[in-house]
């Protein structure tokens, strides 16, 4: 009986590398793409953090993935090649919208979006922008629909009355600005914040023309409700570096965002098809 059981032991043990790996060693990762408000590395870097948190509270794998742009992520998310993401509120609409994905959480508070211009300029009002250049972080972006919208309102229209510099970056946004390449610049007052401190102090706030949400996290439409349900408890118990914590998302929060969203499907629309996406493992 001894030696069957011995026999027995030493076949399980060969057996071992060939069984199935329980269902959580072997899960699939959980793709997160996160909208490219950074270069990609300093991107990734920065979110390694939610990648351990959700690891260690799905007991699954998790990869942080980026986009070539914004116009590229926006078309990401339209075609489903994430399953949780970390985008502006007007893509997300977009996507609950047309897609059926499911807001989660977003970050607060509401950042203003500020009109900008240089200190020594003659005229600091929002008509002096006529005949004149403003620089932009990408005309997909959320800050510059809800400038392009206001602006709209005060019968300044783009192309029209002024021209567009679109730039990469909310820093090469206000470097156009201040370097003069352009006349008046938009940026949301947390974008700032990348902003290197000896351009910023060259900057005067010519107006606050609006408020908008800050990044919302959103699952796709065929995540299962225990999954979404898995997902937010996460989100809500994530800590930034900055000590703060995602909240849940509100009906109203993103209802908002409908007055931008007729000209972001036409962007995307417009838009080349796309590129492979950036990214890498926690």
């Amino acid at each position: 009986m001894k030696m069957i059981l011995r026999l027995l032991a030493l076949w399980l043990g060969l057996l071992g590398p060939f069984l199935p790996m329980p269902a959580q060693a072997a899960g699939k990762a959980l793709i997160v793409g996160v909208q490219p408000y950074q270069p990609t590395r300093s991107l990734l870097a920065y979110h390694e953090n939610l990648a351990a948190h959700l690891h260690a509270a799905l007991k699954r794998p998790v990869r942080i993935v980026t986009a070539k742009d914004a116009e590229d992520f926006g078309r990401r998310i339209l075609a489903g090649d994430y399953e949780l993401v970390l985008a502006p509120a007007h893509l997300v609409r977009l996507g609950q919208l047309e897609r059926g994905w499911h807001p989660l959480a977003r970050y607060t508070p509401d950042t203003p979006v500020l009109l900008l211009a240089r200190k020594e300029a003659a005229d600091f009002t929002p008509a002096a922008l006529k005949g004149k250049t403003l620089a932009t972080p990408g005309s997909i972006r959320l800050v510059s629909r809800a400038a392009d919208h206001w602006l709209a309102s005060q019968n300044l229209v783009a192309e029209r009355d002024y021209t567009v510099l679109e730039t990469p970056s909310a820093g090469s946004t206000v470097h156009a600005l201040v370097s003069g390449q352009a006349d008046m610049a938009i940026a949301t007052l947390a974008s700032l914040g990348q902003v290197r401190g000896a351009e910023v102090e060259k900057l005067r706030i010519v107006q606050e023309i609006a408020t908008v949400p800050l990044l919302v996290f959103a699952a796709r439409a065929d995540t299962l409700p225990d999954t979404r349900t898995q997902l937010q408890r996460a989100l809500l118990a994530y800590q930034t570096p900055q000590g703060s914590h995602p909240v849940a998302v509100e009906a109203h929060d993103l209802a908002l965002m409908d007055v931008y969203l007729d000209q972001t499907r036409k962007l995307l629309h417009r838009s080349r098809p796309a590129t492979p996406t950036r990214q890498a493992a926690p």
